[in-house]
């Protein structure tokens, strides 16, 4: 699970066992590279939705990665399942 929002709002609470990268970074795709295994399916999150989207269109393009899912409604989403299952 890869988390692609900034600190700031990870600072208000994320998915535990999340990994950041930042897709506001110029680095994000050598971090991507770094951290996760191209091989695994990569699960990444924003807070609605389109920051990952972004991110995964990224992590395709280099077509090291083939497995991209995306936390539909980001982490406010999964948030408000947590509260009322």
């Amino acid at each position: 699970m890869v988390d692609v929002r900034h600190k700031g709002e990870i600072d208000q609470g994320a998915i535990e066992g999340a990994i950041l990268i930042d897709i506001r970074k110029e680095n994000f795709l050598e971090q991507a590279k770094s951290l996760l295994n191209s091989d695994e399916p990569v699960y990444l999150y924003c807070k609605k939705g389109s920051r990952s989207t972004k991110a995964g269109t990224e992590l395709l393009l280099t077509k090291e990665f083939t497995e991209v899912y995306y936390l539909t409604g980001g982490y406010t989403q999964w948030k408000q399942n947590q509260e009322n299952p």
